[in-house]
């Protein structure tokens, strides 16, 4: 919800109308905030505008925050869905060397942070792990310059949360090495519209799209609200981190042209065409927040059934990593493994034919 400010401005983050108009944070510059204006077929830009007989500002943001908060410098055409979720593919996989399926399933992702506020079930939540011989780094650029509103935590809690700023609508990215149960309930009260916090009596809204890195699979999908688990692979090779002004240039062409993208779709955003029956219940979920953000290409949403027929993605040495989420219900894999630890010698070539009967927790064996 928007902060009021005295009697006639409103500072917000964004606005969006029955009529299909829009308001969105622009950055103007380095340290100003403007709102860019969509009436549905054309932008403008301005530091107030008035809807409805109300005064609207952009939100105000914590100077060190707005320094790393990545927002559009303007609105630029994203062609159509299928181009731009190529473009974006082509990208992450270039800069992370992830296998094929790792890369278009955090291309759904970053989609989904676009328009996952008007999607019909809550936004994606991604648990990424990271065993010792992969580079996250490299993704964790990726996802904050792709992703709406990206901002990277270092610790979630309640007096976290509440200092940022309201009706932001952003996405959060963080690190945790183990979580406590206190963490886990963060975590699953993200996964719920309307799920409230009152740190010191001041109401937080806690959903929004989340990424967490950790070394280690879930203990407790369910403690965390069931997030979608990916493996990241053992880096094949060293991949560098882009220069700050690599990450500025890419930035600024996607996020123009995700916010075009946004605006053009706001009012196109529906339960996906495709049936959720063939999944288990926090899969259905899932597959129907990142099938409904993408709007006008059936068939591309449609990719997100391909969720249960993965059975495994095979790391440069032949080692394999099992997704449970693909494995038909009542199956069991079991690993001689100590906790934490990731082995790198198990190989296998069992493979698991498609069972719409699937569970959810995903594991890392190998």
């Amino acid at each position: 919800m928007p902060r009021r400010e005295g009697k006639s401005v409103i500072r917000t983050g964004y606005e969006i109308f029955a009529d299909g108009s829009a308001l969105e944070l622009i950055r103007i510059s380095n340290n100003e905030l403007g709102l860019v204006s969509w009436n549905g077929t054309s932008a403008e830009t301005a530091q107030q505008f008035v809807r409805q007989g109300k005064t609207f500002a952009p939100l105000e943001i914590d100077p060190t925050a707005l320094r790393f908060l990545r927002l559009p410098e303007s609105v630029a055409d994203h062609g159509s869905t299928r181009k731009l979720f190529g473009d974006v593919a082509a990208f992450v996989s270039r800069a992370t060397q992830e296998a094929d399926d790792v890369v278009q399933m955090l291309t759904f992702f970053v989609f989904a942070t676009w328009l996952g506020d008007r999607a019909p079930s809550a936004p994606p939540f991604l648990w990424i792990i990271t065993p010792p011989t992969t580079t996250w780094a490299p993704l964790a650029q990726v996802l904050s310059i792709l992703c709406r509103r990206a901002l990277f935590v270092n610790h979630l809690s309640p007096l976290g949360l509440r200092s940022l700023p309201t009706g932001l609508g952003s996405t959060l990215l963080t690190e945790m090495v183990s979580p406590t149960k206190k963490d886990m309930g963060l975590l699953r009260m993200s996964t719920r519209h309307g799920a409230l916090l009152a740190p010191g009596g001041q109401f937080v809204d806690l959903c929004r799209s989340q990424v967490v890195f950790s070394p280690e699979p879930l203990r407790d999908p369910p403690g965390a609200g069931f997030p979608l688990e990916i493996v990241l692979s053992p880096a094949r090779n060293y991949i560098p981190l882009m220069s700050a002004a690599e990450l500025e240039s890419v930035a600024t062409e996607f996020q123009c042209k995700f916010l075009h993208y946004r605006f053009v779709n706001l009012m196109k955003v529906h339960a996906p065409a495709f049936g959720l029956d063939q999944f288990t219940a926090p899969m259905r979920g899932l597959a129907c927040s990142l099938g409904a953000c993408i709007v006008n290409d059936d068939d591309l949403g449609g990719a997100t059934r391909s969720l249960d027929r993965a059975s495994r993605w095979r790391s440069p040495d032949r080692t394999l990593v099992i997704i449970d989420s693909y494995l038909p219900r009542g199956s069991s894999c079991s690993m001689p493994h100590r906790h934490g630890e990731i082995f790198p010698g198990y190989r296998s070539d069992r493979r698991h034919k498609h069972d719409p009967e699937i569970s959810w927790r995903t594991r890392s064996l190998a």
